[in-house]
């Protein structure tokens, strides 16, 4: 998902792909169908589909938490609340 957010920060080796659970690889998989033909930004996509305004933020969060070069400092993190397990597929995305 961060590749998708933004590729050249974030290059994703797709081979990697092969190491998530089948739950995973399905939201994962789903969620690039979703964005092969982008209206918009991945994070607006998911700010609208869940009623949210922070996901840039947990992206951002997600990157300095993995650890990925090209992260941000921490200091420059916004505070996010913690929200509820999401799955792209169920929540009526690309299948």
């Amino acid at each position: 998902m961060l590749g998708l957010y933004n590729g050249t920060r974030f290059p994703f080796d797709l081979t990697d792909l092969r190491l998530l659970d089948g739950g995973n690889l399905n939201d994962a998989l789903a969620l690039m169908r979703f964005d092969s033909r982008p209206a918009m930004e991945v994070h607006e996509w998911l700010n609208k589909l869940y009623g949210r305004r922070d996901f840039g933020e947990r992206f951002e969060q997600l990157a300095h938490m993995w650890r990925k070069k090209g992260k941000c400092k921490k200091e420059w993190l916004v505070a996010v609340p913690e929200i509820q397990e999401l799955s792209f597929v169920q929540q009526g995305g690309a299948a």
